[in-house]
């Protein structure tokens, strides 16, 4: 049993209550979002929970084993620093959220009820649907390497060692046309070669995705000008004009690795390993088995 703080406890035991219930949230980027259902503001431990938020507990799992919680928050966020946009577009995601109960007339008397980290969201009977997952969510992620062809680096970090930070391997430019929701004409990409920017990324620096990052797919090279990809279609969209920085991607075989980055020193896959036709391969008849003639 749950052992309560001793002023909560005795706020309970009064029989009438002045609770209600906050939400912090902070972003990966160090904004921090505070609200509460109550209707009136209520500050404590540094922060001030805004009463602009509708919210509410769909679905909760949780469990005293090592298995995951997980639960579903569905509202209407309509807080200043809360929009629906931001959400959508990824900027809230993996934010760590705690939910307190908390004694709006002595928010010195309150008990945390929760955390997590924010996941995916979507749309739901007109409401905004977000998941929270539970801190033992981290214990449900791969660990260690596999054992496959492919390199499991990623490009830049310490253990792949390219230099990522200037030239040839990152570029500056900006949308010159949109051609439909993830296709983009851009300048700023003339000279790099067919596929230079595949499987990498541009982090926007204008623009409403101005700060957001998306995955390129295929780069290719037109005479007009060179058309970048992207994996999913942005939220918020693109706009001409809007400036990016463009990192070189990496699609993980060791031909890449050799011929695109001269790094095989460093590759972490295992090319050499057997492939499914040895595997199902057999001697041929009459012959031994170490693939001689007799």
């Amino acid at each position: 049993m749950r052992a309560l703080p001793p002023g909560f406890a005795a706020h309970l035991a009064g029989g009438a209550t002045t609770l209600a219930l906050c939400w912090r949230i902070e972003r990966l980027d160090g904004v921090v979002v505070a609200v509460t259902d109550h209707d009136a503001p209520i500050a404590f431990g540094g922060d001030t929970y805004e009463p602009k938020a509708a919210f509410e507990a769909t679905a909760q799992d949780a469990k005293a084993d090592l298995s995951v919680d997980a639960l579903s928050g569905l509202g209407a966020l309509s807080a200043d620093a809360l929009q629906e946009d931001d959400i959508l577009a990824g900027r809230f995601d993996g934010a760590r959220i705690d939910v307190l109960q908390v004694n709006w007339a002595d928010p010195a008397e309150r008990l945390h009820l929760s955390a997590g980290y924010l996941g995916e969201a979507t749309r739901r009977d007109g409401a905004l649907e977000v998941e929270v997952r539970g801190l033992k969510a981290a214990l449900d992620r791969p660990e260690g390497r596999i054992y496959q062809p492919t390199c499991d680096a990623r490009l830049g970090d310490t253990r792949c060692g390219v230099e990522t930070s200037g030239a040839p391997n990152r570029a500056e430019g900006a949308v010159s046309a949109v051609r439909n929701l993830r296709e983009i004409a851009v300048s700023g990409l003339d000279g790099f070669g067919k596929d230079w920017f595949a499987f990498g990324e541009l982090t926007w620096a204008t623009g409403a995705r101005a700060g957001l990052t998306d995955r390129i797919v295929s780069h290719f090279v037109e005479p007009a000008a060179p058309v970048l990809i992207l994996s999913e279609r942005p939220h918020p969209p693109i706009a001409a004009g809007d400036a990016f920085e463009a990192v070189a991607g990496c699609d993980k075989r060791f031909e890449t690795c050799r011929d695109k980055f001269a790094n095989v020193v460093n590759f972490r896959g295992f090319h050499r390993m057997p492939g499914d036709d040895f595997l199902y391969s057999y001697p041929a008849t009459g012959q031994p088995l170490d693939g001689s003639r007799r």
